[in-house]
């Protein structure tokens, strides 16, 4: 038979009590009320518990909560939870995010080509096969495409991307009308076509929520000649903008977003710029803390004759791979042989850092150029985090299936309504609460006894059940000091008629009262008289299991 020691179990009926302390579990297949604490390692009821203390326990709690707060080191597990509290935060917002590029430059492009990224330089909860991403119903989505161009084949060669459906090639957004829809398309034109040295810059930016799950791709959707789509600063980003929170109740709440920002640039003429540092720094940023990063930067540069410019995003002064962005470049830049072309070029780049550092926005190569800002801030960087922290600000109500997990506590000023509570009955208070074991009594006369805590009222219990052989005793009693009597009432039985293989000999003599009557004394019948004494006689020829308890209701 299992050692029952380690468990305490709560009266089948209402119990009504200030405090609930116990060294076990406590088990309540009813109702418990208390105005006090309830402290057990596990809780376990089948019952409602109004609690209007603490709940204190150390492992699991089995059941149904109503209540405000609960304050737990271990473990949840809860049919309902309903709470009107207010916890500061729940957890981060994740969510769903791809970056993707290529390995190798896209040739020979024209009308009707699909752009395709073989690499996945990093993603959650989006995955994507040589361009093709896969998107979910209902998230709402940032698709973005940056592509750097390059090798027209004519003067009057031309091109156009857009965002479609990867089945039937429509376009997502034709919001304007036209084929070619200014919230998904990108363009690079040649101003002045200069043979294989030319190279444009372009993006295509659209806010996209696909009424069914959904795969996506880039695609050329008009274009007049070909072109070469290089591997270099060519990339696509997805963010989801609408992450869930997993918060099953009526909550309202803030995203708190972490954004750090800059718009103060240096605006010093630079030329060179390599993997390992930039040829000049333009904005800097402190990310504060580990976490999935957004960063973003638009640079509005200045170019002279024949100059030609790519910017990336640099980690601690080291290049972020694939974080390159070809600006404006190539001699088609100036209209004649003197002069400058001014340009703007948008970058956005995702990256997870594992701790703070310094991020900047450097010039990765280029010609003499200088790089302006007109002073209205057509030049920043800014760094957003995507895994940003929500501070649940009210709930109302809540419904689980799953566990609750917490390191800390759970606390309740209203109701705590369970099925079953599991606690640390050591510590468990302001419930009333049970103690069961067994003595293994051998063969011949033995003494056994239990010991329970003084200042306390208690129901107990003996019993054992063996063929032909019944024996029981129940008592009420309030232990007020170890050496002062019981006051209460004893009561002892043994059946007789199949031989009495079991039998009591004694039973405990610290027990004193009459009813309606004032007893005075100063003398214990006993030298410990919160021990109870119980002389068996077990003549059956084996060890007999005889089952014991208590239940403290004060």
């Amino acid at each position: 038979m299992a050692d029952l020691s380690s468990y305490i179990y709560i009266a089948a009926n209402t119990v009504t009590a200030a405090n609930v302390s116990a060294t076990g579990n406590v088990v309540s297949n009813s109702a418990v009320s208390t105005t006090g604490n309830v402290t057990a390692g596990n809780i376990v009821s089948s019952g409602v518990a109004n609690i209007t203390g603490n709940i204190t326990t150390a492992n699991y709690f089995v059941g149904n909560l109503v209540g405000t707060t609960v304050s737990t080191t271990g473990n949840i597990s809860a049919g309902n939870v309903i709470v009107n509290g207010q916890p500061t935060t729940y957890g981060v917002v994740n969510p769903d995010y791809i970056q993707a590029e290529k390995s190798a430059s896209q040739t020979s492009v024209g009308i009707n080509t699909d752009v395709t990224f073989n690499v996945t330089s990093t993603s959650s909860g989006i995955s994507q096969t040589n361009g093709v991403f896969t998107l979910t119903a209902g998230k709402t989505y940032l698709l973005q495409a940056d592509l750097c161009i390059s090798n027209f084949s004519a003067n009057t060669a031309y091109t156009w991307w857009s965002w479609v459906d990867s089945t039937t090639n429509a376009q997502l957004d034709t919001s304007n009308g036209s084929a070619l829809a200014t919230g998904s398309s990108g363009v690079a034109i040649p101003a002045t076509w200069v043979g294989t040295n030319d190279q444009y810059a372009g993006t295509a930016r659209l806010i996209y929520t696909p009424a069914t799950n959904q795969t996506v791709k880039l695609r050329i959707t008009d274009a007049s000649g070909t072109c070469s789509i290089l591997s270099i600063a060519s990339k696509a980003t997805i963010t989801q903008l609408n992450p869930t929170i997993a918060v099953q109740a009526t909550a309202s709440g803030t995203v708190a977003a972490t954004v750090v920002a800059n718009t103060s640039p240096n605006g010093s003429t630079c030329s060179g710029g390599s993997n390992t540092a930039p040829g000049l720094t333009v904005l800097t940023v402190a990310i504060p803390t580990a976490g999935t990063w957004r960063l973003d930067a638009e640079l509005r540069v200045d170019l002279g004759s024949g100059g030609y410019m790519a910017a990336a995003f640099y980690n601690n002064g080291t290049l972020i791979p694939g974080s390159e962005y070809w600006v404006a470049g190539g001699a088609q830049n100036k209209a004649s042989g003197t002069g400058s072309g001014q340009y703007s070029g948008f970058m956005s780049y995702n990256v997870t850092t594992t701790g703070a550092r310094t991020v900047t926005l450097g010039i990765w190569s280029t010609a003499t150029t200088s790089v302006i800002d007109s002073g209205d801030g057509r030049t920043w960087m800014r760094a957003t985090q995507l895994d940003s922290i929500f501070a649940l600000n009210t709930l109302a109500t809540m419904s689980l299936t799953g566990n609750i997990t917490t390191s800390g506590n759970v606390s309740a000023t209203g109701n705590v309504t369970a099925a079953n509570f599991f606690g640390n009955g050591a510590t468990l208070s302001n419930v009333a609460t049970t103690f069961e074991s067994f003595w293994t009594v051998p063969t011949g006369n033995s003494t056994q006894n239990f010991t329970v805590t003084s200042g306390n009222t208690y129901l107990m219990w003996v019993d054992c059940n063996i063929p032909n052989g019944i024996l029981t005793w129940n008592a009420t009693g309030t232990v007020t000091n170890t050496n002062v009597p019981v006051i209460g009432a004893q009561y002892a039985w043994v059946y007789t008629g199949g031989g009495t293989p079991i039998d009591f000999t004694s039973i405990p003599n610290q027990f004193v009262g009459t009813a309606n009557t004032i007893l005075r004394s100063s003398v214990a019948p006993s030298a410990t008289t919160n021990r109870f004494d119980f002389g068996i006689n077990n003549t059956s020829g084996n060890a007999v299991t005889v089952r014991y308890g208590w239940a403290q209701i004060s």
